[in-house]
């Protein structure tokens, strides 16, 4: 009887202490577990905050770079009263200027150009300090993208009315210069490429005539 008892009191013991050493292990587990899934949590918290910054800092330095290239585009229109002072003190010529206002865009961009103002400025600067040797407005366009190809883009912008002033003005500067270079209205007629079967279907007869018209003026004022 003692011994059944002492059996049956080891085997409660015994089932005690597995019992208390799996509720250890399970315990130890669980908290390895948990450590486990907050280290990950935190590691994957990490992960994406490095991973949001280095998008955010790419962003950043994408709208940087991006925002300093229009910075330096929008710079070309720049220029200053003070520094076209500067060229025209130095004795920079019109020709070496035109170079610095940057109009590579194309003559189909000439009227839009953000220094074509500044140009008209530079020009005026340059001729009150020379009052002898005046330079033409439009001259540097004409060397640049030729007289056949600035005319024409006058005189088709003349017809919009956003660009009417403007292009009206430099027709105008146009003309001046054309008459300056003593072309009669045979000159410009060729110039312009017309032709006498097509004259009146033309789109730019109309503007030959107006040349014409200054020419005449030009002439009854003994300019040429």
């Amino acid at each position: 009887m003692r011994i059944h008892l002492l059996v049956l009191l080891f085997a409660v013991a015994f089932t005690t202490r597995v019992d208390s050493v799996v509720a250890t292990t399970d315990s130890k587990v669980t908290a390895d577990l948990q450590y486990k899934v907050v280290a990950g949590e935190r590691n994957l918290r990490r992960h994406f905050s490095a991973t949001q910054k280095s998008e955010e800092e790419r962003a950043f330095s994408a709208w940087t770079t991006e925002g300093l290239a229009n910075w330096a585009k929008s710079s070309k229109a720049a220029w200053t009263d003070e520094q076209l002072e500067q060229l025209v003190k130095k004795g920079t010529s019109a020709d070496e200027a035109f170079k610095h206002f940057q109009f590579d865009e194309g003559v189909g961009k000439l009227l839009s150009a953000s220094n074509l103002k500044r140009w008209e400025t530079y020009v005026g600067m340059l001729n009150n300090q020379n009052p002898e040797k005046q330079v033409s407005l439009i001259k540097n366009f004409t060397k640049a993208y030729g007289d056949e190809a600035v005319a024409k883009l006058l005189y088709t912008a003349k017809s919009k009315w956003w660009t009417k002033d403007v292009a009206s003005e430099w027709q105008a500067a146009l003309f001046k210069q054309w008459i300056h270079e003593k072309k009669n209205p045979d000159d410009v007629y060729r110039l312009l490429g017309l032709m006498w079967h097509n004259a009146y279907t033309d789109p730019f007869n109309k503007m030959w005539w107006e040349y014409v018209d200054a020419y005449a003026k030009a002439v009854s004022k003994a300019k040429i």
